[in-house]
């Protein structure tokens, strides 16, 4: 099946991110402080209430305002080539709350296993499960970053059937054959992980036998 990631223009690109209350923070940063700095393509940003708090708890970033925007933990706004959308989860008048947006593509970053269960269900509690769902039904590229070890029976049974229904389950496992020298390195490997299974060009190309 033709998706739209498939026929646009690279220049063109629109994605969501989002980004739940699993340890791993770090890895959504690497990835939106790429995305952010990329022209033409077109982000929304929905972070859960709970990732706020891992954010701040694993990065030392606070919220500047009412609540915690891209720019309070990503880059600041002058560094942005992308146009960015930063929703609220409890948005659901947000374009990406309906299936009728056209997206191309959607990743969770780091996924709980409680957003991985309600995605499995469908139970579009918040904007990030509504937004994964839209993209299920719409049969548009959705990635999932899992953080959790050891794995419940449960969590194999709902990854297996979303695995099953095309959703891409990309566990943050970087590769050791690479050499890495740093942990810049292991998040970059998840992020071209990530850009490769959405679609994008990544930042870089430290690849298998490059």
């Amino acid at each position: 099946m033709s998706r739209p990631s498939d026929r646009r223009a690279e220049g063109s690109r629109e994605i969501i991110v989002g980004v739940t209350g699993a340890t791993g923070a770090a890895y959504a940063q690497r990835l939106l402080t790429w995305l952010v700095r990329r022209e033409g393509l077109t982000l929304h940003v929905i972070c859960s209430q709970t990732a706020v708090r891992i954010i701040e708890m694993e990065l030392g970033r606070r919220a500047g305002g009412d609540r915690l925007h891209v720019e309070d933990w990503v880059l600041p706004r002058d560094q942005w080539r992308a146009r960015v959308h930063d929703w609220a989860e409890d948005n659901f008048m947000a374009p990406i709350a309906s299936g009728s947006h056209p997206v191309d593509g959607m990743v969770i970053v780091p996924c709980s296993m409680r957003s991985l269960a309600s995605v499995a269900v469908g139970l579009g509690d918040n904007l990030i499960h509504r937004a994964a769902d839209c993209c299920l039904k719409e049969r548009r590229r959705l990635v999932l970053v899992p953080r959790e070890s050891p794995l419940t029976a449960t969590h194999l049974d709902q990854m297996a059937s979303l695995a099953r229904g095309g959703v891409t389950i990309l566990p943050p496992d970087p590769a050791w054959y690479t050499r890495p020298e740093s942990l810049d390195d292991f998040l970059d490997q998840v992020a071209m992980k990530i850009c490769d299974h959405l679609g994008l060009e990544p930042d870089i190309e430290r690849r298998w036998g490059g």
